[in-house]
């Protein structure tokens, strides 16, 4: 999968599929072009900037830039954080470690000519997440929530089509059974790359030391270990900080109920 620039011709429709969600663009003039079609059923994958013809006509919605007609169009992580949820309990014993690789869907940004923050055109998300709001009424935040089958998740998939892998490293530094039944993950904190046709991001590490006791949580600078000459696409929405790390450790423990 190759997320590079593109040089639009005037007045062409080129369309990017991820998921259900099928995306136009157009550059006509200074204004850039931009509708949604949603497909019966899923893309196999993702469809990156192919000239092509809606076959059912989007609203448009226009924006207004230069005259320039290069578009970079890059996979990043939603907006808020994410909430992993366990389809069935999952515990971890004593002294032990589980690295599990849940999927998240992507995000499609859409920038006019390169990445900086003004340059930003429109962020789709592939697909549609359910949002909860979690943490206490006065000290919560929304985000979304990402139902997982752990069994599943031991190994990364073979083919995450239009989701981008996040590793997470979960150990219990404790002589009790860690019960885990929802994990937070600040996905802004992490940087995606490509690895032959797989998203990653890099790994989060929770280190678990009791009750009432603060987790480690810590994200590795470089890519994971399973993702083979993976290559960098996209930075972190945000750059951690002291303040923001200690607040999400309270978070993350009542989240996993440790």
């Amino acid at each position: 999968m190759i997320w590079k620039k593109l040089v639009l011709e005037p007045n062409t429709s080129y369309v990017w599929k991820a998921g259900r969600q099928q995306v136009y663009l157009q550059k006509r003039n200074k204004e850039w072009m931009l509708g949604i079609c949603q497909s019966e059923t899923a893309e196999s994958g993702v469809v990156l900037g192919q000239s092509a013809t809606p076959s059912e006509m989007p609203v448009w919605s226009s924006y207004t830039g230069d005259g320039g007609n290069e578009l970079l169009v890059l996979p990043a992580l939603p907006e808020l954080p994410v909430v992993v949820r366990p389809i069935a309990p999952f515990q971890v014993l004593p002294g032990q470690t589980a690295v599990l690789y849940p999927d998240i869907p992507l995000t499609l940004q859409f920038y006019a000519g390169s990445r900086k923050k003004e340059h930003l055109i429109a962020e789709i998300n592939s697909e549609r997440l359910s949002q909860t709001w979690f943490g206490e009424p006065d000290e919560g935040l929304l985000a979304y929530v990402r139902y997982i089958n752990f069994a599943d998740a031991f190994q990364p998939p073979e083919q995450a089509e239009h989701h981008i892998v996040c590793p997470v490293r979960i150990s219990n530094e404790t002589q009790h059974v860690l019960p885990v039944e929802r994990l937070l993950l600040h996905v802004d904190y992490l940087t995606v790359y490509t690895s032959e046709s797989t998203l990653f991001t890099n790994e989060i590490r929770i280190k678990y030391h009791g009750e009432g006791q603060v987790s480690d949580v810590l994200y590795a600078s470089q890519p994971p270990a399973v993702a083979k000459k993976a290559q960098q696409v996209n930075a972190p929405r945000s750059q951690r900080t002291h303040n923001v790390i200690s607040r999400s450790f309270h978070i993350i423990k009542s989240l996993t109920q440790y």
